[in-house]
């Protein structure tokens, strides 16, 4: 029974990810029926994968924490100015607002709310399809000309947060800067958003997410998606 309840999810989700992206949560679902097959190993082999799985993360261990030195370097040029965000919460948790804020993306929206205990942590103008589970905790259509206020790690950003509002306020939060480092972001910017434009933001973001993201093929059974319904995007 484990064996057919990991197998064919296993097989299912290689060949998935020869077109799309596969989350390892997805994998780990599988392979944890496959831990029910050790009881019928005898002790020998058991000890033999003891020993294997146990100098594995002796070694995977050691390279994650070499690699954590050269943090800076092995992530691509996109994406340093985030570095300083997930390497020190302890600096900017302090500087952010304990009531609701946002972030452009479920990576730093999910680390930063455990770092900085803050559950009301949520994203912003992201169409990426991680991080939907957002979707249910937000009520942008309540929010419409409210002031909202936005996380952003570069000065670039301001552009897209500029068609959701009339006028933005923006706020330096300095960053301590690794003496070791020519890369990491010193600073990174808190932005008020005045007079949120629900009108503009439905059409761009909430648009194409109900699209891509809750839009059933034809030949599923037909019914009432809440997101598109309350959205009026049916």
């Amino acid at each position: 029974m484990a064996l057919y309840a990991s197998v064919p999810l296993l097989l299912v989700l290689l060949v998935v990810s020869f077109s799309h992206q596969i989350g390892l949560h997805w994998p780990l679902i599988a392979v944890a029926w496959l831990f029910v097959l050790f009881s019928i190993l005898p002790v020998q082999k058991l000890v033999v994968l003891y020993r294997f799985n146990a100098y594995s993360a002796l070694l995977l261990g050691v390279m994650l924490l070499a690699a954590l030195g050269f943090v800076d370097k092995i992530v691509p040029e996109s994406q340093r100015a985030q570095i300083a965000l997930y390497t020190q919460p302890q600096a900017l948790c302090p500087q952010l607002p304990q009531s609701r804020f946002f972030t452009l993306d479920y990576s730093s929206q999910s680390a930063l709310a455990y770092h900085c205990q803050n559950d009301a942590v949520h994203v912003f103008a992201s169409t990426s399809k991680f991080g939907r589970e957002d979707d249910k905790w937000v009520d942008f259509k309540a929010l419409n000309q409210q002031n909202l206020t936005i996380l952003i790690t570069q000065k670039k950003e301001l552009t897209k947060l500029a068609a959701f509002f009339s006028q933005l306020e923006i706020k330096e939060l300095p960053m301590p800067k690794h003496a070791d480092s020519t890369h990491l972001t010193p600073i990174y910017y808190l932005v008020t958003g005045i007079g949120f434009d629900y009108a503009a933001y439905k059409q761009a973001i909430l648009q194409p997410v109900a699209t891509k993201y809750y839009t059933a093929p034809d030949w599923f059974p037909k019914t009432v998606c809440p997101f598109k319904a309350h959205y009026d995007l049916l």
